[in-house]
């Protein structure tokens, strides 16, 4: 209820995350723990765990331009190494990202809500 979505969802993440080797999970009421220190764990670790990461590119657009109009027929050729140089640059900056970094400013922010 929390974060407004299905449990179906919740535990599809929950199940990617396990199987990157990132949490176990406990039958039941047990909940999940981390298996790595959090400081260990990258935010690209997570993006990678929940198939973010692979062939596919992060930015889809005009699958299929029309041959024939004069932006259609070049719109990949002008964008698609742009988008993955800026793809790349975005999951690097995140493997320098650890959830310590992300649970630090968390807990700064809690406390200066006191």
């Amino acid at each position: 209820a929390s974060v407004g979505t299905n449990p179906v969802i919740i535990r599809k993440l929950l199940i990617q995350l396990k199987a990157a080797g990132l949490i176990q999970v406990k039958r039941g009421t047990g909940g999940t723990a981390l298996e790595k220190p959090i400081a260990d764990i990258s935010l690209y670790d997570v993006y990678h765990a929940v198939d973010c990461v692979g062939d596919d590119s992060l930015f889809h657009f005009h699958e299929h331009p029309c041959p024939q109009c004069p932006v259609g027929k070049t719109i990949h050729a002008g964008l698609d190494d742009r988008l993955h140089q800026v793809q790349d640059a975005m999951e690097d900056k995140m493997r320098s990202i650890s959830l310590a970094d992300v649970a630090g400013t968390m807990r700064d922010v809690f406390e200066k809500q006191g």
